[in-house]
């Protein structure tokens, strides 16, 4: 994973003074700039007694950006972080116009207007507190840049939140219509999340299904159904009663007839008064007397869960959670206009939605996905079967993206075991674009491309091919 921030401090500073105050960390012990550091090593085997009269001819590093030159900032550098700070002011005077051409360029700030002040972003990998690293640069920067230029500085650094609450929004949107959305927040209570766990495999799934069309099943039957399996039959019972999903109870017989008559909770209910005493209506015997089957019936927990495979949704939610998503970005079952999509997230200002089927997905499914996928405006869709999505959903799936410009096909994961793996792929090079994204501005303005920096803190195999060049090839030259 990997982090990104930023803050901003409202400071009027001219570039050359701003450059003092990055000449000022030059000797700083942990965050020392980068490109300065680079410029003074150059000048020096030049012979030269500074880097002023040496600047590096970057011209036009993104198609049609119009950056012509390098804009005034740097780099710094610590083990798994990279710290970017430039001065941002209105392009009145040419010096001020590299750093302002910059940022309109930049896939993060192009349509933010941040007033004249300073801008501070880090971008991390995720076993680095990012916080800690962002608090000791700024530290770092007021401190040698005080020393350098010989007065107080203040500076009221400001987090800023690029991303727009679009869930919220998409909410809101859906609530002013005739008839409101309906959705519901998660709920993850352990006896859920027990529950779930339990389903995910599917003998329980399979057993706690016919328990719920029969409403009450003998052990002796199910066992016999199963034949060779009742090894495997007693551990999915077992585990199913011990994650209360079913209620054990007992079945009275008529040892005359075989004829089922009445459900116990317990087998001593039997033999109590005044049960024990009542008479058989098939035969002579007394309660007390007839056959006891154990058995089992669904508990209320199994049947909510079993609900159109509610347990799918607590399981996923449960990996989401898991890889970072925060609950409170997350919604279940969300309804509109007779359309429902089971998880609907927010992640990085980005919404994505997921379809989750206990059966096969067919071509009856896809197209109203792809319905809900355009109504509220998903930039990622996924597809969770337990089972396949069938060739010709793929086909359907494939048409619309090559009929729809910006349309793609959804994010496909068939069987429970690649769901983590899968999420955590698109999960990380989510991460990976917004980092690469960061690091555009600071590589236009510095000169070096800095997103191999990033990709290199990611292993190699957790990110889709494709990616990695996105976009370096959306804002650089090769």
């Amino acid at each position: 994973m990997l982090n990104v921030r930023y803050v901003y401090a409202e400071h009027d500073v001219s570039q050359g003074k701003f450059r003092q105050y990055i000449a000022g960390m030059l000797d700083h012990e942990t965050w020392r700039p980068a490109a300065l550091t680079a410029d003074r090593s150059f000048a020096q085997m030049a012979g030269l007694p500074d880097s002023e009269s040496i600047g590096p001819l970057n011209t036009r590093y993104r198609r049609g950006s119009g950056v012509t030159g390098r804009g005034t900032g740097d780099v710094f550098f610590r083990p798994g972080a990279l710290v970017f700070i430039t001065n941002v002011r209105e392009p009145r005077r040419p010096e001020d116009r590299f750093n302002y051409e910059i940022m309109e360029s930049s896939p993060v700030f192009g349509r933010v207007r941040l007033r004249e002040g300073i801008l501070v972003g880090i971008v991390s990998r995720g076993d680095v507190d990012i916080d800690e690293a962002l608090q000791g640069f700024l530290q770092a920067f007021e401190n040698q840049a005080e020393a350098r230029v010989d007065e107080k500085l203040e500076f009221d650094w400001t987090p800023i939140d690029l991303d727009s609450p679009r869930l919220e929004k998409l909410l809101e949107k859906l609530n002013t219509d005739t008839a409101a959305a309906r959705f519901s927040t998660p709920d993850l209570n352990d006896e859920a999340l027990r529950g779930a766990s339990v389903l995910s495999g599917k003998p329980n799934r399979e057993l706690l299904r016919e328990l719920s069309e029969a409403g009450f099943g003998r052990v002796a039957d199910i066992l016999a159904r199963r034949g060779d399996k009742k090894e495997e039959v007693q551990s999915a019972l077992a585990e199913l009663a011990q994650a209360g999903l079913t209620h054990a109870e007992v079945l009275l017989v008529c040892k005359a007839t075989s004829a089922p008559l009445a459900r116990f909770s317990e087998a001593e209910e039997v033999k109590s008064e005044p049960i024990a005493s009542v008479r058989c209506g098939k035969c002579p015997r007394t309660y007390s007397q007839e056959l006891v089957s154990e058995g089992y019936s669904v508990s209320p927990l199994g049947r909510s869960l079993a609900q159109g495979s509610h347990w799918m949704t607590v399981w996923v939610t449960s990996r989401l959670v898991d890889l970072g998503i925060p609950l409170t970005s997350i919604v279940w079952n969300l309804e509109d206009s007779g359309e429902e999509v089971d998880i609907i997230i927010e992640f990085m200002g980005k919404l994505w939605i997921f379809e989750l089927k206990d059966r096969e997905f067919g071509p009856g499914d896809a197209h109203p996905f792809n319905y809900r996928r355009v109504r509220y405006g998903a930039d990622e869709a996924f597809v969770i079967t337990t089972d396949k999505v069938s060739a010709d959903a793929r086909r359907v799936f494939g048409d619309l993206a090559s009929g729809r410009a910006g349309t793609t096909t959804p994010i496909i994961i068939e069987g429970l075991e690649n769901v983590e793996k899968e999420i955590r792929k698109r999960l990380e090079a989510a991460y990976l674009i917004r980092a690469l994204e960061a690091l555009v501005m600071p590589s236009l303005m510095v000169g070096y491309k800095l997103d191999a920096v990033a990709a290199e803190w990611l292993p190699s195999n957790s990110i889709p091919s494709s990616v990695a060049r996105r976009v370096s090839e959306m804002y650089y030259y090769y």
